[in-house]
């Protein structure tokens, strides 16, 4: 068992900072989504999503609406699972940039997912909108990712993450910046 922790450390890492959100209730914008989805009528939310700009983010709670009629979970958990997957993938796709763009070995690019997963502003990620940026920012890292391949299929794929990434504004910088630091890269 000690050996495996040795070796998946990141993995336990990753597992033992994801289960506080389960803890943490959900706050500041849950209002009008438990209201939603205890009255099983969308309609608010939907006009919410419209009116700020991000039908895009309107997809997850669809989604997690129809999850939650099939499967009788509570909305709370699902939400909470979708923020603690993509906490898990964010710091991921951390990793994986230090290792391509800072061509940093294996520790190194471990302990970078470490700082990015641990960063003391997760806590925040139970206000229902905050989970949804974090998709969105996810979306633009992945999005990238895929962009620099060799693959002109994937690239294509890249360019439509990038896209549905658009729906956080401040994306249109950060894309530009991660393209600059980048190419300064190389």
């Amino acid at each position: 068992m000690l050996n495996f922790i040795k070796k998946n450390y990141f993995i336990v890492f990753v597992i033992f900072s994801g289960i506080p959100i389960f803890f943490i209730p959900t706050v500041w914008d849950a209002l009008i989504f438990d209201y939603g989805f205890s009255t099983n009528n969308l309609s608010g939310t939907e006009i919410f999503f419209k009116n700020i700009g991000s039908p895009f983010q309107l997809f997850f709670i669809y989604l997690i609406f129809f999850i939650k009629k099939i499967t009788l979970i509570p909305h709370e958990i699902l939400f909470d699972l979708l923020t603690v997957i993509t906490l898990i993938l964010f710091s991921f796709e951390i990793k994986k940039y230090s290792e391509i763009i800072f061509k940093l070995n294996n520790n190194w690019s471990n302990l970078c997912a470490i700082f990015a997963i641990s960063f003391p502003v997760w806590h925040s990620l139970v206000a229902f909108n905050l989970g949804l940026y974090l998709v969105c920012f996810y979306f633009v890292l992945l999005g990238y990712r895929l962009f620099i391949s060799e693959s002109l299929p994937i690239k294509i794929i890249g360019i439509i993450i990038i896209l549905f990434s658009f729906s956080i504004k401040s994306n249109f910088s950060f894309i530009i910046g991660l393209c600059f630091a980048h190419n300064f890269r190389l």
